[in-house]
């Protein structure tokens, strides 16, 4: 199996991912059968490390080609027969590539093949930009690796020779495989003064031909194709579609793609085409078994994944020998040359990294590059493009690594003369990169078939874009020097070498170069002109504006703030940016209108996991969570049983009723109040009574006609004057709150426990959003695991104080250390630790019955209550001389006391759902009650009498996020969601350090190895709580054995997890048995013990904390009588249960002294107690090198 750190991501752009991805595959499962399993790499541009060039810093998310390694490592453990390709784009496009080993240490082991020989890589194809740094680089390379470099379609353009292998040809286990790497012959465009003295063909006509020769003339079994191409291709040229590989070769066992930078997992012409994401993040896998028939090998079975390489660890032995290429990179680039006085990129009204500010406007950053390129050609005229939307030089200190991030491309500078006609023909191919302005545009937008790249802003001239017109028309006022610009001027220009070949290829300039920098790149006269000064300042001279889009909707202001609030979206297309303005005027749909309320709702989103089954057929699986997160809250439910009505328009009693459903209003209204409206009969029955509610609380209205138009399709701009209300009209108190944390203070993505990191991120999200947020937790938070065990509870203490809770209610198991325990853990908290209904002797409180916060205005008071079970779940001793009082009784009381001294009554409750409820039923004056203990899911509060219910499962499986809603001054409601752990959700540093410095501690001495086993022990919460487990009887063993007692029983609620095969650790025992019990031996009679039994197995078949273990004894009992009369057999020491007798009887302490309702064992003799914890007990038994007990029978349920 693959050892990932974590699971391997899935990825919802591809359809072939298994579940069993990297299940070992075996190489000879049949005499005749054989799998060969290929893997391929593509566009890795010099991303040897997951490093940050830029800001000098790892960055786990980012993709490494060290990881890389591990994942190659592991398939070729899992299936020898394995072949590793990359598909090009690999010696450029990193600071460590481009401006270091392709240049200044060009002399030295380039450190991509250096690593890519130490993976044992097989054959590479030559991409577009291995050809960036001439031919020379690439035949130095070629040399270095101790593999072939291919390219069938590109040849020396003297005598038609290959300029490096066409093909190769690779035996693996008797199966000869032929592998042809292909190139995009677009070449030319982009770097065609490097690449003169070469022709390239097309590649489908090259494949088709190697295909041939290679199954014919040298007879392999499969052949293979590697193309540094996209699908699709560019430049209307033919020759550079990938797809045409596969539609003109169907033979082919697999096609490798790239250069797009797009994952693709999908079969042209039934051919399975892979590529993975660029930049490492991934590697494509397709295994391909072949079956021999006659003298043939045939393939019968091709399986194609996709593997994320974020999740796995780097390949240490690989990182280190290329450690020193690293240190001198980060060397190179973290020098300062220079201090920038400010940012040079303005801020943006409108907030979103798909606008960026450079392609609207003159700004500093371009006109940086246009300066430098100007200074150093002498020209009239610079042009220059945006490379990445993020692109700015900030304030302070400017390395090396800056001028990369505004010129991320090894460019040459070039100098041309052109005409004006020339010139005004290059800007007006340049100015078509903008969508025609259309009325009720909110933004500027960008052509989606037009990269970024390609759009170049001018220096040296004045111009205007109008983007009201259509391409071809939009430069108007150009001038050179305060006159008009004219076709038969003559200008000298500057610009790189990639948009010289591009405008030299399109006719769009005619003259050769005059001035060609090579192999000097234009980042290092960056770096020169930079260097000049000790400072630099942003210049802008404000030379072009764009014009023609007036921008003024009058719901443009909604929408602004909805963008700036991630409700509406400014998506990217393929690797272009804004690809089209949100357009006020379009009619709305009912998908788009529930997305953007669940948004604006800040809802979580659910995994869907196969949207082929999911309940309503017309929606994709980019919407489904919206509208499933829409359903669970119950905002709508389709328009039929499986049909949502995604593209139907949305009308506007259908909106109204959507968002007045979202707020989960405190108060009924009179569906008559639309009776005011002249078409009032339009109106639908079902949707009256939320309209009148839009109505009376001023949310919605009618038209000056009187009539409220019902049926009357939304646009955009009212939508975003609905969805914006909501956001700044509604005022509200959000409540973040956790429950039944039971010691989870660690991330475990497996279990989906989000630990405190991820929570106090999600803290610190919502109060961002709102300065008006309350935390709170609803206790049994102090014990449950190791990491609070340990320390006895403190982790936890300092971990939320940290957080910034404000108030927690103390659960059952928090008394576990005993109360004078739990009140120093109160006495550490920088939050009360509250409980109205915990008394002591003298008939005082505990704690704090409750406290009073102040949130927006508002006194809002928390009232905590304790579960009265708490006696019987956690040891008795633990509440010697505390009585724990009716819970609704106690909340009446507080509430009494409290109402009309503050605003709101929130009941801090970790008593279970079902007393929550009651509470809501029976107690007037009560707000919300946020509960715990019963460990419930409610999605939403719910409204349960004049209150609302809460709770937020457990283990930090979700956090609740409550709000009390208030318009217009007035408390309208409670809504709410509950978040689940995502990808997106980073853990907070500050406490994952917090709850890291005590999970060292505990880990060093959880790691003592304990005894070895050869069997699963069982101690499931599903079985150890209602039937016999294996592990129950050697828990049950131990205990007998060390007291020498008759028999022995422990409840199954002790028992907290199982344990695998092998060597048990510490800390697996702790995890099994976390509570403080000690083994306790007393005498009970036959009676006693009989009735313990039938306690026992009361509630059988459901799980029962207090199900019994045993050892020494046997019984059966029939379900079918009635409670109490269920035990019909019991056998000790091979003899029936004499009721009369006495027994020697081991048990634990939580047990002997009447935990989990054995109230009549309080009345046996107790005869030692070994002080030892159960823990200890067992381990001790272990290393006595016992047999371990089988499920043998001890309980035996009668059918």
């Amino acid at each position: 199996m693959l050892k990932s750190i974590k699971k391997v991501s899935s990825l919802l752009l591809i359809t072939a991912l298994v579940i069993g991805l990297f299940m070992p595959i075996d190489v000879s499962f049949a005499a005749e059968t054989k799998t060969i399993t290929l893997l391929g790499t593509s566009d890795i541009h010099g991303s040897l490390y997951n490093w940050s060039y830029e800001d000098n810093k790892e960055r786990p998310d980012y993709g490494a080609l060290v990881k890389l390694a591990t994942i190659a490592k592991q398939v070729r453990e899992e299936n020898p027969n394995t072949i590793l390709i990359d598909n090009g784009d690999t010696i450029q496009g990193s600071l460590l590539t481009d401006d270091l080993y392709n240049t200044v240490l060009i002399d030295e082991p380039h450190p991509m093949i250096k690593a890519m020989n130490l993976m044992n890589y097989d054959a590479m194809t030559l991409g577009n930009h291995e050809f960036n740094f001439g031919l020379d680089l690439i035949k130095k390379v070629e040399a270095e690796a101790n593999f072939p470099i291919l390219s069938a379609n590109t040849y020396d353009a003297a005598d038609d020779s290959h300029f490096v292998k066409p093909y190769t040809i690779k035996e693996v286990d008797g199966i000869k495989v032929g592998i042809i790497g292909l190139t995009t012959p677009n070449i030319p465009v982009w770097d065609g003064p490097k690449v003169t003295s070469l022709k390239f063909t097309a590649m489908h006509e090259e494949a088709e031909k190697l295909y041939k020769e290679l199954t014919e003339e040298h007879s392999v079994d499969i052949v293979i194709a590697s193309a540094h191409a996209g699908l699709e291709g560019r430049y209307d040229n033919e020759g550079s579609k990938a797809s045409l590989i596969a539609e003109n070769v169907p033979g082919l066992a697999a096609l490798f793609v790239g250069h797009d930078h797009e994952t693709k997992n999908l079969e042209v012409n039934g051919v399975p085409v892979v590529a993975p994401l660029n930049a490492a993040r991934e590697i494509a896998r397709v295994d391909i078994t072949l079956e021999k028939q006659g003298d043939k090998w045939v393939v019968i079975d091709r399986a194609a994944t996709i593997i994320v390489s974020k999740d796995f660890a780097v390949d240490e032995e690989m990182a280190t020998a290329l450690q020193s290429e690293q240190q001198r990179t980060i060397d190179f680039v973290s020098n300062p040359v220079t201090t920038a006085t400010e940012s040079f990129v303005p801020e943006m009204e409108v907030k979103s990294p798909y606008l960026p500010a450079a392609q609207l406007m003159d700004t500093a950053v371009i006109d940086l590059i246009n300066n430098v390129q100007l200074e150093y050609t002498g020209a009239d005229i610079a042009a220059a493009a945006l490379f990445s939307f993020e692109s700015n030089i900030e304030a302070g200190p400017v390395s090396y690594a800056d001028i990369f991030g505004i010129y991320k491309y090894p460019n040459t500078l070039y100098a041309v003369e052109v005409t004006g006609k020339e010139l005004k023909d290059y800007m007006e191919w340049s100015a078509s990169y903008y969508n025609t302005y259309q009325p009720g545009d909110v933004t500027i937008s960008f052509n989606p078939s037009i990269r970024g790249y390609n759009y170049d802003m001018f220096a040296g001239v004045d111009y205007k874009v109008d983007i009201s017109k259509e391409p071809g028309e939009r430069i108007v006022d150009l001038t050179f020097k305060g006159e008009p610009v004219t076709d038969d001027q003559t200008f000298k220009l500057a610009i790189n070498n990639y948009r010289y070949s591009g405008l030299k290829k399109s006719g769009i300039i005619s003259n050769e170069a005059y001035l060609v920098s090579d192999p000097k790149s234009l980042r290092s006269f960056i770096l020169d002109y930079i260097s000049l000064d000790d400072t630099l300042e942003p210049q802008v001279d404000n030379n072009w504006e764009i014009i023609g889009a007036p921008l003024t909707h009058w719901a443009k202001n909604h929408a602004v703030n909805l963008i700036n609030n991630n409700v509406f979206e400014i998506p990217p297309h393929e690797r272009s940016w804004n690809a089209s303005s949100i357009n006020l005027e379009k009619e709305a749909t009912r998908g788009e209108f529930v997305k953007a309320l669940v948004k604006a709702l800040g809802a979580d989103l659910p995994t869907i996991e196969n949207i082929e089954e999911y309940r309503f057929t017309d929606v994709d699986a980019n919407l489904a969570p919206y509208v499933e997160a829409a359903y669970i809250l119950n905002i709508t439910n389709g328009i039929s049983e499986d049909t949502f009505g995604t593209n139907e328009k949305i009308t506007r009693e259908q909106a109204y009723v959507f968002l007045i459903r979202a707020l989960n209003l405190a108060d009924s209204y009179d569906a008559a109040g639309v009776e005011k409206f002249e078409d009032a009969n339009s109106i639908s029955d079902w949707a009256k009574e939320f309209i009148s509610a839009a109505i009376e609380l001023g949310l919605a209205g009618g038209y000056p006609d009187g009539t409220f138009k019902p049926a009357a399709v939304i646009k955009w701009g009212e939508m975003a004057k609905i969805l914006n209300g909501y956001l700044i009209d509604i005022d509200r108190i959000s409540i973040v709150h956790t429950n039944d944390m039971h010691g989870r203070i660690n991330y475990n993505e497996d279990k989906g426990e989000m630990g405190l990191g991820k929570i106090a991120t999600i803290v610190d999200d919502v109060k961002s959003k709102n300065a008006n947020t309350l935390v709170l937790d609803m206790g049994d938070t102090f014990h449950g695991t190791n990491y609070v065990t340990f320390n006895e509870g403190m982790a936890a203490v300092e971990a939320m104080n940290a957080i910034g809770y404000q108030a927690m209610v103390p659960g059952n198991h928090d008394f576990n250390y005993g109360q004078d325990v739990l009140l120093e853990l109160a006495g550490k908290t920088r939050f009360p630790i509250i409980t109205s209904n915990v008394l002591k002797e003298n008939g005082e409180n505990f704690l704090k019955p409750y406290t009073i916060v102040e949130s927006m205005g508002k006194k809002i008071a928390l009232v905590g209550v304790t579960a009265t079970d708490t006696v019987v779940k956690t040891h008795p001793n633990n509440v010697i001389g505390l009585s724990f009082e009716d819970e609704l009784a106690t909340s009446s009381k507080y509430v009494e006391e409290l109402e009309g001294k503050v605003d709101h009554i929130i009941l801090m409750s970790h008593a279970g759902n079902t007393t929550d409820e009651r509470i809501a039923t029976e107690v007037e004056g009560i707000d919300v009650i946020l509960g715990g203990h019963s460990h419930s899911t409610y999605e939403k509060p719910e409204k349960i009498g004049n209150s609302y219910v809460t709770q937020a499962y457990e283990y930090g499986k979700a956090v609740g996020v409550t709000n009390i809603l208030y318009y217009n001054g007035k408390f309208i409601g409670v809504n709410g969601h509950l978040i689940r752990d995502n990808s997106s959700i980073e853990p907070k540093a500050e406490i994952v350090a917090i709850v890291d410095k005590y999970k060292a501690e505990v880990e060093v001495a959880l790691q003592e190895e304990i005894a070895e086993v050869s069997v699963e022990l069982d101690g499931a919460r599903e079985n150890v709580r209602v039937k016999e487990t294996n592990l129950g009887n050697l828990i049950a063993d131990a205990m007998r054995d060390v007291v020498d007692a008759d028999i022995a029983f422990t409840n199954g609620g002790g028992i907290r997890a199982s344990i695998d095969v092998g060597m048990i650790t510490l800390e697996e025992v702790m995890t099994v048995l976390p509570f403080s019990n000690t083994v306790v031996k007393m005498e009970l009679t036959g009676e006693q013990i009989k009735k313990s039994l039938e306690h026992a197995v009361r509630n059988y078949p459901e799980q029962n904390g207090g199900f019994l273990h045993v050892s020494g004894m046997t019984f059966k009992f029939d379900p079918s009588k009635e409670v109490g009369e269920r035990v019909v057999e019991v056998f000790i020491g091979g003899e029936a249960l004499d009721l009369e007798k006495i027994y020697t009887v081991a048990t634990n302490d939580f047990v002997a002294v009447g935990g989990d309702g054995y109230e009549w064992l309080k009345k046996g003799k107790i005869l030692t107690n070994t002080g030892e914890l159960l823990s200890t007990t067992l381990i001790n038994y272990l290393q006595t090198g016992v047999e371990i007990p089988t499920v043998e029978g001890r309980i035996t349920v009668v059918e």
